[in-house]
């Protein structure tokens, strides 16, 4: 288990850049006690990349968070007839087949429970699946052990979003009220041996939901034994972790959003992962296969540039109408699949979403929020993951991550799974 001196480390492996912030937990307060990143293709390979991120963090935990994404990993939120929890994995494992586009021995596989009890009308109920391929999670653990790092849990991008706003607004708000009594303990999580022997371990993932208001209830994604029984040995890591909707109503349609109903859109490089939240709780999560890349290159063209000065120009708010003149159709691109999920959300729900927190590099560009808003016909602000969060870095650290804190709500969002601990 990790020492009483609670420390880890959330690292986001992009396809642009790595990102690496380490999180120290003492009593109910989180700080900021490491922080780096690297672009890839400076750095030469990814695991160069991440050997440099590792060097220049000097970082005291080698225990690790990290993220999957992309076309490998599936989650899909299922209406099914009820079945005890006992029994849920194993028919699960018969259905999948019907949600999945691989085959279920290909995957790490397993579904969570989002209610108490049939629904009065329909008998069902509602289930969040999770499904990840097995050589994407071997891979990505086998880097981590590489770079010398302890892998404790393998997570979801579009999930670690939820985790970094949440742990963004906890601390905001212990820094601005008198100290509470902390809240209830979230159930331990279970934790991975620290060992880097690649060929003793067992392919594993795991997904929790989070029910009510700050209180989490972890619930394993992926089964180690159903791994085990359909893979060759893989390298050693923790379960996964995936944020699933509440649980349904009494029609068995989900329960609907009541207050503070709000999207995380994280524009990255190669793509856009889309959050719809209402408190902790997530209704809907999907990835947009547009981003940052997407608007660079359309810089680089209309002006005549190389990637790299368009990458320059595009942050650097001189030449902000030409930029927006050259990206505009990229920005409507990406707005019209980001409303096509939130009409899809609005009508399922009947809840309006007013306020879109936008981060990621994509969400550097100057004077995105502006047009994102007008297109999205919502309020549209620009968040830092580590807003509230007391830093204990060096003031160069310290400054460049508040240069760069757009680009880090993944890998503050695998961090902070330190609360939970």
């Amino acid at each position: 288990m990790i020492s009483r001196s609670q420390r880890i480390l959330g690292l986001d492996i992009g396809s642009h850049t790595v990102k690496a912030v380490e999180l120290a937990k003492s009593g109910d307060r989180v700080s900021v006690t490491g922080y780096a990143q690297a672009d890839i293709a400076a750095a030469g390979t990814l695991k160069d990349a991440i050997s440099a991120v590792i060097r220049e963090g000097r970082f005291r935990s080698k225990q690790v968070v990290s993220s999957v994404s992309g076309r490998s990993v599936i989650v899909r939120y299922i209406n099914t007839p009820f079945i005890k929890s006992e029994d849920l994995k194993a028919s699960m494992k018969f259905e999948a087949d019907k949600y999945i586009p691989f085959d279920v021995n290909e995957v790490i596989l397993d579904c969570v429970p989002l209610d108490d009890k049939p629904s009065a009308e329909t008998g069902d109920m509602r289930v969040v699946l999770v499904a990840v391929k097995k050589d994407m999670v071997d891979e990505h653990v086998r880097l981590l052990q590489e770079a010398g790092l302890f892998p404790y849990i393998i997570d979801v991008d579009c999930f670690a979003l939820g985790n970094a706003f949440e742990v963004c607004e906890h601390e905001a708000d212990e820094a601005s009220a008198e100290p509470q009594d902390g809240p209830a303990a979230d159930e331990d999580a279970k934790v991975a041996p620290e060992t880097g022997d690649a060929d003793a371990a067992e392919d594993v993932a795991e997904a929790h939901v989070e029910k009510g208001e700050r209180a989490a209830d972890e619930v394993a994604a992926a089964a180690g034994e159903d791994a085990a029984e359909h893979a060759q040995p893989a390298p050693k890591a923790e379960k996964a972790g995936a944020k699933a909707p509440g649980a349904a109503d009494e029609k068995g349609n989900g329960k609907g959003p009541h207050e503070k109903v709000f999207a995380l859109v994280d524009i990255g490089a190669q793509k856009t992962n889309i959050n719809i939240l209402e408190g902790v709780n997530s209704y809907f999560t999907r990835e947009v296969y547009i981003g940052g890349e997407d608007m660079t290159e359309a810089v680089s063209k209309h002006l005549g540039v190389t990637p790299e000065e368009a990458e320059t120009i595009k942050c650097a708010g001189d030449r902000e109408a030409e930029v927006l003149e050259a990206v505009a159709q990229t920005i409507d691109d990406l707005a019209n699949e980001v409303f096509l999920s939130f009409d899809y959300f609005e009508n399922q729900f009947d809840a309006e979403i007013k306020t879109v927190y936008i981060s990621g590099g994509g969400s550097r560009l100057k004077g995105i929020e502006g047009v994102l808003s007008q297109t999205l016909a919502r309020r549209v602000k620009m968040w830092d993951p580590s807003a509230g969060m007391e830093l204990s870095l060096t003031q160069g650290q310290a400054n460049k991550l508040r240069e760069n804190a757009p680009q880090l709500a993944v890998a503050m969002g695998l961090a902070s799974r330190l609360r939970k601990v």
